[in-house]
This record gives C-alpha cells, structure tokens and sequence, in this order.
C-alpha cells in the first residue's frame, strides 16, 4: 500500500512508540535473548489482535 507523505509520517511515529515501550523491558530483562523472543511473540499477538479488529470494522461497514 503506497502511503502518502503525512501517512508515512504517522506510521513512523507509532513505530517509535512501539519501540520505546520495549526499552524499558530490555533493560530489566535477565536474559535479553528471551525478552527479545517474548517481544517478537508478543508483537505477532499483537499484529493477530489488531488484523481480527480491523476485519471487525471493515465488516461493520459493509
């Protein structure tokens, strides 16, 4: 999908939010390669989570 310019601009910023949410978790973590597999197995529930809610809605209006 081809982003316009304030698009590109917004997605970049919630990528920056995500990635500061982790930087509190790697910092506390004891082993950094399982909090970093925890993350990636998060982020994939994550990413599970928001396409069924993005179905839901695109559903909604049809």
């Amino acid at each position: 999908m081809e982003l316009s310019p304030p698009l590109q601009q917004l997605r970049e910023q919630y990528l920056i939010h995500l990635a500061e949410a982790t930087f509190p978790l790697k910092e506390k973590a004891v082993d950094l390669e399982v909090t970093l597999e925890l993350l990636i197995e998060a982020a994939e529930m994550l990413r599970d989570s928001l396409t069924h809610e993005l179905a839901e809605v695109r559903s909604e209006q049809d």
